[in-house]
C-alpha cells in the first residue's frame, strides 16, 4: 500500500467517525514518516544482499580467469596462453566495481546515521535520494568499465586465436586469407554484442530490483512532503 492508498484509508475513517475529510499536517507526516522508514529498511537490507551478490561475483571471475580459462585453452590449444595484461585488466574493473558499491555503503550509512541525530523527515528524505542519485550514476559507469572489460578480453581473445592459428600453419597473421577471417570476425562480433546486452539488462534490471524502485518511492514521499509544506 503506497502512501496515497493510506491517506484514502485514513480519509475515509475520518469521514465516517469523526466528520473530518483529510488529514492534519502532523498525521500526514506521521504516514509519510513511517513509510520512509518501511522503504529505508528495505534499502538496508539490499545492501546486505548487494554486499553478497558482489562477493560472490568477484570470486566467480577470479576463479574463471584463474583456473577455467586457462584449463579451457590448454584443452582447445596446448600452449596457448592468456597475456598477463588481461589479469590486469580484470583485476582493475574488479576494483572499480567493489569500490563503487563501498563508496556508496560507507556514504549511505553516514548520511543515515548523521540524519537519525540532527536531520527532520524532509532533509532526510533529501540527503538519501542524493545518495542513491550519485550511487546510480556510479553504478553505470562501473557497468560501463564491465562492457569495456568484456570487449577488451573477448577481442584479445580472437586475436591471440587467430596468432596462433597463423603461427601454427607458418605464416603472419596478415597473410591469413582475409575471407577466411570475415566470417569469425562477424560472428564474434554478434557474440560480443549479445552478450554485452544480456549482460548490461541484467546489473540494471538487479539495480533496479535491489535500489531504483526504492529510490522512486522516496521521491514520491519527499514529494508528497513538500506539497503540505
Amino acid at each position: 500500500m503506497d502512501i496515497n492508498d493510506l491517506k484514502k484509508a485514513w480519509n475515509q475513517f475520518s469521514s465516517e467517525e469523526e466528520g473530518k475529510n483529510k488529514l492534519d499536517e502532523g498525521q500526514i507526516k506521521a504516514l509519510l514518516g513511517k513509510h520512509t522508514k518501511n522503504v529505508i529498511e528495505k534499502i538496508d537490507r539490499n545492501i546486505k544482499i548487494g554486499f553478497l551478490i558482489l562477493f560472490l561475483l568477484i570470486v566467480f571471475i577470479v576463479v574463471y580467469d584463474v583456473i577455467a580459462s586457462p584449463k579451457i585453452l590448454d584443452n582447445l590449444h596446448e600452449g596457448l596462453t592468456i597475456p598477463k595484461w588481461l589479469f590486469y585488466v580484470d583485476f582493475i574493473s574488479n576494483f572499480i566495481i567493489a569500490l563503487t558499491f563501498v563508496l556508496f555503503v560507507i556514504k549511505y550509512y553516514r548520511v543515515k546515521k548523521r540524519c537519525d541525530i540532527t536531520c527532520d523527515l524532509k532533509n532526510t528524505l533529501i540527503q538519501i535520494i542524493k545518495t542513491l542519485q550519485v550511487f546510480q550514476r556510479q553504478f553505470y559507469f562501473a557497468v560501463v568499465v564491465i562492457m569495456l572489460s568484456m570487449a577488451t578480453g573477448f577481442v584479445a581473445g580472437m586475436y591471440i586465436g587467430f596468432m596462433y592459428k597463423a603461427n601454427e600453419n607458418g605464416i603472419s597473421i596478415s597473410e591469413l586469407d582475409t575471407q577466411n577471417l570475415l566470417f569469425p570476425i562477424l560472428l564474434g562480433t554478434v557474440v560480443l554484442l549479445v552478450l554485452s546486452a544480456i549482460t548490461f539488462l541484467l546489473l540494471r534490471w538487479g539495480f533496479r530490483r535491489l535500489y531504483g524502485k526504492y529510490l522512486k518511492k522516496l521521491q514520491v514521499t519527499l514529494k508528497e512532503l513538500q506539497e503540505i509544506d
